[in-house]
């Protein structure tokens, strides 16, 4: 269970599954948790410091790194002890990565800001792995209400596991160098096939903002920020985009099933579920969190899990 609460904690194992609470909500009541439903017996434990559950399909993995003034050689040695974890079980295929930062927006003893600080480490434990940057699943990358970094992220045993990108935004990971040292690692989303024929896949759509090609726009304007936020997952999740990728089923907005959003200002929460209110679909479970966002002229960020709809 990964609790989305006030207070944080290290990860670790409760009554054989994992547990990880992020500070990522002003209270306990405003909180949310987040459970991974198991699909068979699950087996859980710790090596390095990373924590983990899986159940012969899919495994949840998390590690918390304690503040720094320089994230670089922590971030790296966490992400490499993860991968190493995933491959002694046996989870090739990453699909979906969430990495919660406090202080996301700051800058380190060195004046770098902390989320590219934060990148640096996470792309050099990639290298390590000789993992194309292609490879890289959906991710998150968000602030905390605490100094810190904690992440977790799913893997699969599973094939077919499809990265999917937007046709008006750069990939991430070609940003040019104005956004750092080295570029954030992720994919705009991933297609999770079904674990049978018959069953329908699954597509994690990263934390998506109100940027075109690779610069922010709608500067100071919540309302056009939303939209555009909105505009983008529907063209990524398109039958023409889904289509260049492979990807089977009819998605849209109506495909969410849920949405975690996360906005800077905390008196900007009602007009953003107001706006929401008019793109997401009315059975859809949806969390806010009043957090700092990736980049400091962002004020809101929107990610989604889908399954197709229709026949």
């Amino acid at each position: 269970m990964i609790r989305y609460t006030a207070t944080a904690t290290a990860p670790r194992i409760e009554n054989g599954s994992l547990a990880l609470d992020l500070p990522m909500s002003a209270s306990p009541a405003t909180g949310f948790d987040e459970i991974w439903p198991a699909t068979g017996e699950v087996e859980s434990g710790e090596l390095g410091g990373v924590y983990y559950a899986h159940d012969k399909n899919t495994v949840l993995c998390a590690a918390y790194v304690p503040y720094q003034d320089e994230y670089r050689r922590p971030v790296f040695n966490a992400y490499s002890r993860a991968f190493d974890v995933l491959e002694q079980l046996g989870y090739p295929t990453i699909f979906r990565m969430w990495n919660s930062i406090g202080e996301i927006n700051g800058n380190n003893h060195q004046g770098l800001e902390v989320y590219r600080d934060f990148c640096l480490g996470r792309a050099l434990a990639f290298d390590e792995q000789a993992l194309d940057v292609t490879q890289a699943p959906a991710a998150t990358g968000i602030g905390a209400r605490e100094r810190g970094v904690w992440f977790y992220l799913l893997a699969t045993s599973r094939q077919g596991v499809t990265n999917i990108e937007n046709p008006v935004q750069i990939s991430a990971y070609s940003y040019p160098d104005r956004y750092g040292p080295r570029a954030p690692q992720f994919a705009r989303a991933s297609f999770l096939p079904g674990s049978a024929q018959e069953e329908a896949g699954t597509i994690y759509v990263s934390g998506t903002a109100s940027i075109r090609g690779h610069q922010s726009v709608n500067i100071g304007d919540l309302e056009a920020q939303v939209h555009t936020s909105m505009e983008n997952i529907a063209g990524l999740v398109s039958p023409e985009n889904l289509l260049k990728h492979g990807v089977p089923g009819t998605f849209g907005l109506a495909a969410i099933r849920s949405s975690k959003v996360y906005v800077r200002h905390d008196a900007d929460l009602p007009k953003v579920r107001d706006l929401l209110g008019g793109y997401l679909p009315a059975g859809a479970d949806v969390a806010y969190f009043p957090v700092d966002i990736c980049r400091s002229d962002l004020l809101v960020e929107i990610e989604a899990i889908m399954q197709p709809v229709g026949p």
